[in-house]
């Protein structure tokens, strides 16, 4: 009896052990798995410089963010109202001819003088199943439906444009509550008008006649060479370098759709 009772807890210690090792070799391959997958989704996604890693923006970020600027496009086009590009949609059409791969959003301006025109073109948004938004008086932001209760804690949170309206005092055109806080970053109309149209991946998009000096005033005296990363889920800006590949725009990975109906006169 007492060999038996021996050999039982001798064979129940040994399946406590085998057990115990297959638990641990289980824990060990999902890490190794949750590495890899999580390596495989950032491949091609990051640049290394100056010790700060940057994240790109997936190729489904960038189809939205080019649906977007082609719908948006589409509709002032059928209203024919001018609107220019601003901010890093602008710095991408120069820079990059396209989406630059760290930024998140899109940006335009309006001249407060068409801001009827601006809420026809809300309305014909929102019929393209778009979340207009109102940040302040003069600022619009408009994200797709689908994300609506993320774009309630933070608008910014998916592919989103601004669309905001601008003043004009002494030559000088400016979105009044940016002006507050960067009173050197402002358009002059002779730098502007006539808009030139640039290219943005496969779209062709307006900007202002001579853009440099706005460039300079928003991004620094080395915006061609170095890039002042910086958008809404970056705390801290980092400049890097800006060698060929960071250079190269981010494109859509498959044809745009013409959701925009014009409408039957």
């Amino acid at each position: 009896m007492i060999r038996i009772k021996t050999f039982s807890l001798s064979l129940n210690r040994c399946k406590y052990l085998i057990l115990k090792l297959l638990k641990t070799l289980f824990i060990f391959f999902a890490l190794f798995m949750v590495k890899a997958v999580s390596a495989e989704n950032e491949e091609n996604k990051k640049i290394e410089s100056s010790n700060h890693s940057i994240i790109y923006a997936d190729k489904e970020y960038v189809q939205e963010i080019y649906q977007l600027m082609k719908d948006v496009d589409d509709i002032f086009n059928f209203f024919g109202t001018d609107y220019w590009v601003d901010g890093g949609t602008l710095l991408g059409c120069v820079r990059h001819q396209g989406f630059i791969k760290w930024d998140d959003d899109l940006d335009v301006c309006v001249e407060k003088k068409n801001k009827n025109d601006l809420k026809k073109i809300l309305l014909a948004l929102e019929s393209l199943d778009y979340d207009v938004r109102m940040i302040s008086t003069t600022i619009f932001n408009v994200g797709h439906r689908k994300y609506k209760e993320r774009r309630k804690v933070n608008p910014w949170s998916c592919p989103c444009i601004d669309i905001q309206m601008m003043e004009e005092n002494k030559g000088k055109i400016f979105e009044l509550n940016f002006r507050l806080k960067h009173p050197q970053v402002y358009f002059l109309r002779e730098d502007l008008f006539p808009l030139q149209e640039l290219p943005f991946g496969p779209l062709n998009l307006p900007c202002p006649h001579s853009p440099n000096r706005y460039l300079e005033a928003l991004y620094g005296s080395d915006w061609l060479t170095k890039a002042h990363v910086w958008n809404h889920h970056i705390t801290e800006k980092v400049v890097i370098e800006l060698g060929s590949e960071e250079k190269k725009g981010a494109m859509p990975y498959k044809p745009l759709n013409d959701n925009f109906i014009l409408p039957k006169k």
